[in-house]
Parts: C-alpha cells; sequence; structure tokens
C-alpha cells in the first residue's frame, strides 16, 4: 500500500494505479518466461549433443570392431554379424531404419561383393 500511496495521490484516476501494476507484472511475468526458456533450450542443445556423441562413439565402436581385416573393408558376413549385436540395434532404431532396409543397402552399395 506504501507503494501505491504516491500514485494515488498524483493521478486522480482510480484505474490507472491499477493498469500500471498490471503492466509491471505483466512485464516481470514475461521477462521470467524469457529467462526460463533460454534455461530451457540451452538443456533441450545440450542433451541433443550427448546423445549424438553417445552415438558416434556407437557407431564408430561397431564398425572398428567390423573391419578384421588387414585391408580396411567390411564384407557382407562382418555385416551381418554386427547386424545382430545390441549396438548396431539400438543404432538403427534410433535413425529409423529397419535390419531389412540395413541388409539391403549394404547389398545396394557392395554389388560386386568386393566388401
Amino acid at each position: 500500500n506504501d507503494l501505491m500511496q504516491p500514485l494515488k495521490t498524483s493521478i486522480s484516476h482510480v484505474w490507472v494505479p491499477a493498469l500500471f501494476s498490471a503492466y509491471i507484472a505483466f512485464c516481470v511475468f514475461a521477462m521470467l518466461n524469457v529467462i526460463t526458456g533460454v534455461f530451457t533450450d540451452k538443456a533441450i542443445h545440450s542433451e541433443k549433443r550427448q546423445r549424438a556423441t553417445e552415438l558416434e562413439n556407437l557407431i564408430f565402436s561397431l564398425f572398428e570392431r567390423m573391419v578384421l581385416e588387414d585391408d580396411d573393408v567390411i564384407r557382407q558376413g562382418d555385416f551381418e554379424l554386427a547386424l545382430k549385436t545390441p549396438e548396431m540395434r539400438k543404432y538403427l532404431d534410433h535413425m529409423g531404419i529397419e535390419i531389412e532396409e540395413a541388409r539391403a543397402l549394404f547389398l545396394l552399395l557392395d554389388d560386386k561383393s568386393t566388401g
């Protein structure tokens, strides 16, 4: 009430102090909304980066284990074995790829069966 007293004495209309108080409350609410949005956005981006890094590490380790021979070529047998691992299934699920689609893509890319 002490804060509103100068407004009440200098302004004769009753609705102006109430309107001014509503304006201040709206501005404070908007500022808090922006601050919350910034923190939420940063948390979402951090989570996406972390998941991308985890998937990169996962696929790197998968392909590192698949390349068994000295020529650094992934053969169809190696790929078939990798398709049976839970890590590869997790990666394919994340990418939205069925196992049969991955198999067909490998055969498309390896049309001469050279790896």
